[in-house]
């Protein structure tokens, strides 16, 4: 997610969930390059939302509906966010096993 007043980058190291606006469900895992394809739609589309829970989840809600939804994964860190400017507060880790991204 980019603007001239801030800006969010969430990296996905383990498989993750891929929800269509039209209900369509696949797992992705980023180790497996053709897996990627479908998200390159995502790019230049409009966020609505981004969001973390204290037992590790997390979920990137497009305008359109779709959604991208991570959980805690028990031998690695599943995800992060990096925010700069207005968004610093949203750089994040999931930690292995699960449990607050926060510090």
């Amino acid at each position: 997610m980019w603007s001239l007043e801030r800006d969010l980058l969430i990296s996905f190291g383990t498989p993750f969930t891929l929800c269509s606006s039209t209900g369509e469900v696949r797992s992705i895992d980023p180790a497996l390059q053709d897996e990627l394809r479908p998200l390159l739609t995502l790019l230049h589309r409009s966020v609505s939302m981004f969001s973390a829970s204290s037992a590790g989840h997390c979920a990137l809600l497009f305008e359109d509906g779709t959604e991208l939804r991570a959980n805690p994964h028990e031998k690695f860190e599943a995800w992060e966010s990096h925010g700069r400017r207005s968004l610093e507060s949203a750089s994040l880790l999931c930690n292995i096993g699960g449990g607050p991204p926060w510090g």
